[in-house]
């Protein structure tokens, strides 16, 4: 059911039980158009099958696409948690397949250009649920601009 699952060896290696640290994987490109978030739902879905507990990140802060491409509609998105009127726990949607989404936002000019303390910030406010998920996938925007510089560099892979 899960073809990707012959080249995803060193995935499965990661064990189920919530042990830190969490596997944090960014899908990121200089080009927009490229698939980034087709891949990027695709491979969380495949976790998924492979019994991981997995949140997808949508880290494109201006133009957050995860939850059009999954047909979705988030109440509470990450702007929400920058203002901290949220926590990330409050803006996670779970949808029926297992996978959870921390929506980002679409046309907030202020969430693209965030300022490297909330970059750090945002980086640090995952700590709160990273003892229930194996694995966080973040889809990142195009470009090299610092917020996808930033989502890049707190991934392992």
């Amino acid at each position: 059911m899960f073809p990707l699952k012959e080249n995803l060896t060193k995935l499965e290696a990661i064990p189920s039980t919530g042990s830190k640290p969490v596997k944090v994987i960014a899908v990121s490109s200089g080009k927009g158009g490229v698939g980034k978030t087709n891949v990027s739902i695709n491979l969380a879905i495949a976790l998924i099958g492979l019994g991981r507990r997995v949140v997808l990140f949508d880290a494109d802060m201006g133009l957050a696409n995860v939850d059009v491409l999954l047909g979705i509609k988030s109440l509470h998105n990450l702007e929400e948690v920058i203002k901290g009127t949220k926590k990330i726990e409050d803006i996670m949607i779970s949808i029926p397949c297992g996978l959870k989404i921390i929506p980002a936002t679409s046309g907030v000019r202020k969430m693209v250009n965030l300022s490297p303390s909330e970059h750090v910030g945002l980086v640090q406010a995952f700590s709160e649920i990273e003892s229930r998920i194996d694995i966080m996938l973040i889809d990142t925007a195009a470009g090299i601009n610092d917020s996808v510089t930033t989502f890049v560099r707190a991934a392992q892979e």
